[in-house]
């Protein structure tokens, strides 16, 4: 029995391809041993407009 498991919302297959086109994903889950995280996904081009973003707004990113 894996440590974790991945949960992703039960109609994730209906819309993949938005996720696609955003390049931006918050709703999927980890579970670690019994613990549930949020996970974020970014490609790269969104991930740089997020960073560009929240610094001209005086933000902190880590």
């Amino acid at each position: 029995m894996p440590g974790f498991s991945l949960d992703l919302p039960a109609d994730f297959a209906d819309y993949e391809w938005e996720v696609e086109t955003k390049g931006w994903f918050c709703e999927a889950r980890i579970i670690v041993s019994g613990k549930r995280y949020r996970l974020n996904f970014y490609d790269p081009v969104r991930l740089g407009q997020e960073i560009e973003s929240e610094l001209q707004r005086g933000g902190a990113l880590f």
